[in-house]
């Protein structure tokens, strides 16, 4: 488990840049105004922060490995109805609309567009570090 966590560096960095140029490219479309590093830069806060917040829970999975809890217990009891099933949907699912309003803030900032026309360009780029997420690491 270990070194699945220290590949995944690699591929947020891939999603991050991934991520700027979709938003660069899709903000030409908006008429936005910004540089390729200006949007690097934004994005770089908005898909970071709520990425390093859902790896705490990942964290607290390590700890409880490292104490000798079997892969299957942990998953078996994230799996079943109840607390923990419902926690881990919904720490996953907030860092997702976070990441979101914080992309349609970063091209508001970064491309000098209005909030309906970022709307769909910080939408579609949050999909695609998302889908880079989930493809290599999930």
């Amino acid at each position: 488990y270990f070194w699945e966590m220290f590949f995944a560096a690699p591929v947020v960095f891939l999603g991050w840049i991934l991520a700027a140029g979709s938003a660069q490219l899709l903000s030409r479309w908006g008429k936005g105004a910004g540089t390729f590093e200006g949007t690097l830069a934004t994005l770089g806060f908005a898909l970071m922060v709520p990425q390093l917040v859902t790896w705490v829970p990942e964290t607290i999975f390590v700890v409880f490995l490292l104490f000798g809890m079997k892969q299957e217990a942990f998953m078996e009891r994230a799996a079943q109805p109840g607390f923990w099933q419902t926690f881990v949907i919904a720490y996953q699912a907030l860092a997702v609309l976070w990441m979101l309003i914080l992309a349609l803030t970063a091209i508001i900032v970064s491309q000098k567009m209005r909030w309906w026309r970022s709307l769909l360009v910080g939408l579609l780029t949050t999909i695609v570090f998302m889908a880079v997420m989930i493809i290599f690491i999930r």
